[in-house]
């Protein structure tokens, strides 16, 4: 721990100890819980953040599927009447929906992995805590 840290610990533990009129060592480990109790409040809120943008990049995949999936049935029907211009317009349209969803597939992977490392951390501390 650095000093700093210990130096912060040590006057919020002052502090909380005018309120409390406790004894020093008791305070600090009060203080040390509620630290405890305020990291993983705080890991739960990251893990609400990055659930919501599974949630966001999930939505996104949708609709850019549904969209490509759009763009495929022009591009097919217009190479079936032999429209080459209709199905190169299609093609144009249908590229960046398909790099959208694979740059959306990789964000999601990121997340997902930090959102799993996440979870169990939060389980681990949870119970240390506890």
């Amino acid at each position: 721990m650095r000093l700093s840290e210990r130096i912060g610990r040590w006057m919020r533990a002052e502090g909380h100890g005018v309120v409390e009129a406790s004894e020093d060592r008791r305070l600090l480990l009060k203080q040390a819980l509620r630290d405890a109790e305020l990291a993983l409040e705080e890991k739960q809120h990251a893990c609400r953040e990055l659930e919501d943008r599974l949630a966001e990049l999930d939505a996104v995949l949708a609709r850019s599927g549904s969209e490509a999936e759009v763009a495929d049935r022009d591009i097919e029907l217009a190479l079936a009447e032999g429209r080459d211009d209709l199905a190169r317009f299609a093609t144009r349209r249908l590229l960046p929906l398909r790099r959208t969803s694979e740059d959306s597939e990789r964000r999601r992977g990121e997340i997902d992995e930090r959102l799993t490392a996440l979870r169990s951390l939060i389980t681990e501390q949870s119970a240390e805590l506890d």
